[in-house]
């Protein structure tokens, strides 16, 4: 015997026959892929179409202040730190436009990529804050935590450094995400569904 609760009745009816489950399983489709009959958790939102022109945008704008932040960090606060540890391994602190250069390109696509993970969780979340900073802190734990966290258990770099530098990171992930999340947008014109499945005749 197949068990199939009928939303429409709201009854919890027990089909013996085939044909009959078929016909409600066709009756419980039609009203479960119709947009009036969803519903979402709270605190969420009808998924509609990313907008992936605000996507690059505010990854590029979030980007550039990472990048800026990554600097000041890496190039001023933790200067000492990393200079002492390319020492100990015999290292420089290598071509520092070619650097800048590279930790710019790369802020570029980690802000993309973090404004699309909260275009791409924002349904289920809702848009806000919060969910800004869930999308920098997934970046950041498997850019940084774990990276670092390999770093200072194979010895290349000292555990303490390695500590200040996943509590440091953390700012530029998030502030990335944040600054991308507040310029992005959903798509006006696109609808949570093309079209909607018609109602089973009542």
């Amino acid at each position: 015997m197949q068990v199939i609760r009928c939303w429409k009745q709201k009854t919890l009816r027990i089909h013996t026959s085939p044909g009959e489950s078929i016909k409600c399983l066709r009756l419980i489709l039609g009203y479960a892929y119709t947009p009036a009959h969803l519903e979402f958790p709270q605190g969420g939102e009808v998924m509609g179409k990313i907008n992936y022109g605000r996507v690059v945008l505010g990854g590029v704008v979030g980007g550039i202040v990472a990048f800026l932040l990554d600097v000041f960090g890496n190039g001023f606060l933790l200067i000492q730190q990393w200079t002492e540890a390319n020492k100990s391994l015999n290292r420089t602190n290598g071509n520092l436009p070619v650097l800048l250069v590279g930790m710019f390109l790369v802020w570029i696509v980690a802000g993309a990529l973090m404004v699309w993970v909260y275009a791409s969780i924002r349904p289920r979340f809702g848009a806000g804050l919060r969910t800004a900073v869930y999308a920098g802190l997934v970046p950041w734990i498997f850019g940084s935590v774990l990276p670092d966290t390999i770093n200072a258990a194979g010895g290349l770099y000292s555990p303490r450094f390695m500590f200040y530098l996943t509590l440091f990171e953390i700012v530029p992930m998030v502030a990335c995400a944040v600054v991308g999340a507040w310029l992005y947008k959903e798509a006006e014109s696109t609808a949570a569904y093309p079209a909607a499945v018609p109602q089973a005749t009542r």
